[in-house]
């Protein structure tokens, strides 16, 4: 049986206990986005974008991004010595593309969540984000980033992908992309009628050397689908091949209604979904 005695009430607060009731009290949680002197903040990081030159300053705790569960290899070095300009400050200056930038904070939130919460990203600024994670030696970021574009990118987005990749010399995305694209290049490549190439926005964003990958990827793509069982070649009284004029070679690449119209020498370089 519970025994009933009165030991009063918790009478901690500072309002509560002849302090000043404007003071203000210590957060229900950690976090890098709220006010600096209430959460004990000990480190700022100072953030400006190298194309519009927008500079953004973030308080954060080196308890969380040096030595936290999801804690960065670069903070956690950065910490443990004395000897860096930056410890003598407690403030980093960092200078990041666009795109790095504007992720950064989701960068931030990842690592102060739980192990559960998965990171919050998008399509724009993924590959930001799995840039951010291998800079900043974050690789549980890394890999939340990674499981977001195998499920996101598609033959829609596919030039969004190659462009930032691009930006940050991430083969892995690149190679991904130009995968993709040689699986959907009827979308990608052919005009409505399905007749002529057309000005793709990814293919304008590729090298030569890379628009040639594509293409063999589309032919052997192709062939494939000719010597399956199940395919009907396609009945028409006047076929109308189509050249790619990649090169300045109009005949360098011939799709045709034919069945015997695929052929190159070369075999195509090994591109993989594995990024």
């Amino acid at each position: 049986m519970e025994r009933t005695i009165d030991l009063g009430s918790y009478d901690g607060d500072v309002a509560n206990n002849g302090g000043d009731k404007g003071e203000k009290l210590p957060p229900k949680e950690l976090t890098w986005n709220r006010d600096p002197i209430a959460s004990l903040s000990d480190w700022t990081i100072v953030v400006t974008s190298n194309e519009s030159k927008k500079t953004k300053t973030y308080h954060v705790h080196k308890c969380v991004v040096g030595a936290g569960p999801r804690s960065s290899q670069y903070f956690f070095k950065l910490f443990s010595t004395s000897q860096m300009e930056e410890c003598q400050t407690c403030t980093s200056k960092l200078d990041l593309e666009e795109n790095a930038a504007v992720a950064f904070p989701r960068m931030l939130d990842f690592m102060y969540a739980s192990k559960e919460v998965e990171v919050q990203v998008k399509t724009e600024t993924a590959v930001a984000l799995r840039h951010l994670a291998n800079y900043f030696g974050v690789p549980t970021l890394f890999e939340s980033a990674k499981k977001f574009i195998r499920q996101d990118i598609d033959r829609f987005n596919v030039h969004i992908y190659l462009k930032e990749a691009q930006q940050y010399h991430d083969q892995s995305i690149i190679k991904a992309t130009i995968a993709i694209a040689g699986k959907s290049w009827r979308h990608l490549l052919l005009s409505v009628d399905g007749t002529k190439i057309r000005e793709s926005p990814y293919m304008k964003l590729l090298s030569s050397e890379e628009q040639v990958d594509v293409m063999k990827l589309a032919l052997l793509d192709k062939a494939k689908q000719i010597t399956s069982p199940n395919f009907d070649f396609p009945v028409s009284p006047n076929p109308q091949p189509f050249h790619t004029g990649m090169n300045n070679e109009p005949n360098g690449f011939v799709f045709s209604n034919q069945p015997n119209a695929f052929s190159f020498s070369n075999q195509p370089n090994a591109y993989n979904s594995s990024y």
